[in-house]
C-alpha cells in the first residue's frame, strides 16, 4: 500500500508540473488558433490609404513547415497581444519598412553580416530591399531543413536571386546574379533543382567564393556541366578549344559561353542560332560565311539543307582545321552532303563529286597520302575541295560567265601549277559525268575505248588459244 501511495503521489506531482509548464503553451496555442480561424479564410485584405491592398491570408500547411511555426502570432505582431487595433499606413511600402524592424529584434546578427548588408535596404526606404522582399514572413524555410519539393527550393533561392544582386570579383568587375524567372521557366533545365547544378549550396550553406575575374568563374562552372554531360565533356577535352584553354588562352569558349547559364535552350530546327553563337568569337569568318552560297541560303531562305558551322567542325570535338589529318579528310567531309541524292538532287547538283575527284590525279594523290597517314613534307601540294571552291566563301557558279569562271579557275590552278596556261582548266571536266548532249566528242571517245579495250582483250585471248591449238596439232 505504501508503494502504491508513493506511485500515485509521483504521478500527481508530475501532472501538476506538466500543467504548469504547458499552461502558457496551451494559452498561446489558443491565441494562435484564434488568429488562424480568421486569417485562414478567403476575402481578408489589408487596404492602404493610396488604394493598394494585400491579402491577409495565412496558408496553414505552409506555415507548419516554416521556420516560424513554433512562434506565436503575437511574437511578431506584438501590438495585437490583447486587442486587434486598426493601423493606418500610407502605402504597402511603408508597411514593409515598418515590418522590417520586427525582424531586426530577433535577427540583428544576421542582418548585419556581410552577405545581407550587400542588398538589405536602408531604414528610410531609399533602397527598397527589405527582409520580406526575399523571405516570406509566414513561410520562411528553416535552415538545414529538407526541401519538400522542387518548387519550394526554387522559391527559396529566387526569394533573393529575383533581386538585383551583384557578384564582385577581385579585379573589381561585377556580375549580376539576378535570375530571369521567365528564362528559367523556358530552359531545358526547368525541371532541375537549383542544387543539382549549384552543389555545395543549400538552405544553411551559402559559401562565399572569391574569383579573380568572371573568366575564372566560368571555368569553375564548366565542371558542373561535366557531372551530367560527361560524354560531351570528354569530346570537348580533345578539341582545339580545350588545347588552347590549357595554354592559357582566355578567348576560348566554355560550356556556358555557347549554351548560357539559366536560359539554356534547345537549338532545334533554328540552325541560324548555331552559326550566330560561333560568330560571337569568329566574327570575321561569320561575315564571310554569311555571304557564301551556304550562308545566304541559311540566313535569307532558312534552308535546312545547307551546312552550318557544326556540320563541318562538329559541336564539341572540334578539330584543328590546319592539321594534315583534317585537310586529307575534307573530300569525305564535303561528301556527307554532296553525295546525298535527297539533299543535292533537288538543286540539280551532281552527286558524283567524290567518285570523280577520286578518279582524278588530285584524288589519287590524296588517297595515297591517307594510306601513308599524311607523312609527307609537301602536303600543301595536295589539292582538295577547298583549294578550288574556297572554305567559308564558297560561291555559286551558275550565274558566272564561262570566260570569267575560267580566268578565276586558272588563278586557282597556278597556286600549284605555276606555268598553267589559260586553257589549262579545260582538262578538268568538273564533277559531272560526260554525256552525249553535253560533251558528245568525249562521250563517243570514252565509249569507243571501252569497246576497243574489250575487243582487244578478246582478240588476245583468242590469239593465245589458237597458238596453243596449232602447237598441239603440229605435234
Amino acid at each position: 500500500m505504501i508503494k502504491i501511495s508513493k506511485l500515485l503521489y509521483c504521478i500527481a506531482f508530475t501532472t501538476i508540473v506538466m500543467c504548469w509548464f504547458t499552461s502558457g503553451y496551451c494559452e498561446n496555442s489558443v491565441k494562435k488558433n484564434n488568429c488562424i480561424d480568421c486569417h485562414n479564410k478567403q476575402g481578408i485584405y489589408k487596404v492602404f490609404e493610396n488604394g493598394e491592398r494585400i491579402e491577409a491570408i495565412v496558408n496553414v500547411d505552409k506555415y507548419k513547415r516554416s521556420a516560424h511555426k513554433d512562434l506565436e502570432c503575437t511574437a511578431c505582431h506584438i501590438e495585437f497581444e490583447s486587442s486587434h487595433p486598426k493601423r493606418r499606413f500610407r502605402s504597402y511600402s511603408q508597411y514593409k519598412i515598418m515590418s522590417n524592424n520586427i525582424c531586426d529584434s530577433c535577427h540583428s546578427d544576421i542582418l548585419n553580416d556581410k552577405i545581407h548588408k550587400n542588398f538589405i535596404g536602408s531604414k528610410d526606404g531609399s533602397q527598397f530591399l527589405l527582409c520580406t522582399n526575399c523571405h516570406s514572413p509566414h513561410y520562411t524555410a528553416k535552415s538545414g531543413s529538407p526541401l519538400n519539393n522542387t518548387s519550394d527550393e526554387k522559391e527559396y533561392c529566387l526569394s533573393c536571386h529575383k533581386n538585383e544582386i551583384q557578384i564582385e570579383f577581385l579585379n573589381g568587375d561585377k556580375l549580376s546574379a539576378k535570375i530571369n524567372i521567365n528564362e528559367l521557366s523556358s530552359s531545358v533545365h526547368k525541371d532541375l533543382q537549383c542544387s543539382d547544378c549549384h552543389y555545395g549550396f543549400s538552405h544553411d550553406l551559402h559559401p562565399r567564393r572569391t574569383f579573380e575575374n568572371r573568366r575564372n568563374l566560368s571555368i569553375a562552372n564548366a565542371d558542373t556541366c561535366r557531372r551530367c554531360h560527361f560524354d560531351k565533356y570528354t569530346m570537348y577535352e580533345d578539341s582545339i578549344h580545350s588545347k588552347l584553354l590549357s595554354k592559357g588562352d582566355e578567348r576560348v569558349p566554355l560550356c556556358t559561353n555557347c549554351h548560357g547559364y539559366h536560359e539554356i535552350q534547345e537549338f532545334g530546327e533554328e540552325r541560324t542560332k548555331i552559326a550566330r553563337k560561333c560568330g560571337k568569337c569568329h566574327d570575321e569568318i561569320y561575315n564571310i560565311y554569311a555571304k557564301s552560297v551556304h550562308g545566304a541560303a541559311l540566313f535569307d531562305e532558312h534552308n535546312k539543307d545547307v551546312p552550318n558551322c557544326i556540320d563541318c567542325h562538329t559541336s564539341h570535338e572540334i578539330k584543328n582545321p590546319l592539321t594534315a589529318n583534317f585537310r586529307l579528310h575534307i573530300p569525305e567531309l564535303c561528301g556527307n552532303c554532296h553525295v546525298n541524292e535527297k539533299i543535292v538532287g533537288k538543286y540539280g547538283l551532281s552527286t558524283k563529286v567524290i567518285s570523280t575527284y577520286i578518279e582524278s590525279f588530285h584524288g589519287k594523290k590524296t588517297a595515297l597520302y591517307l594510306r601513308e597517314n599524311g607523312k609527307f613534307d609537301n602536303l600543301e601540294k595536295v589539292a582538295t575541295c577547298v583549294d578550288c571552291h574556297g572554305v567559308h566563301n564558297i560561291k555559286s557558279l551558275r550565274y558566272i560567265e564561262e570566260d570569267v569562271l575560267k580566268e578565276k579557275l586558272v588563278k586557282r590552278c597556278r597556286h600549284c601549277h605555276k606555268k598553267a596556261s589559260l586553257n589549262f582548266p579545260n582538262a578538268w571536266l568538273s564533277h559531272y559525268i560526260p554525256t552525249f548532249y553535253k560533251t558528245p566528242v568525249l562521250f563517243v571517245i570514252i565509249w569507243f575505248y571501252k569497246f576497243f579495250i574489250i575487243i582487244l582483250i578478246v582478240s588476245i585471248i583468242l590469239q593465245i588459244f589458237l597458238s596453243i591449238w596449232r602447237y598441239a596439232v603440229s605435234r
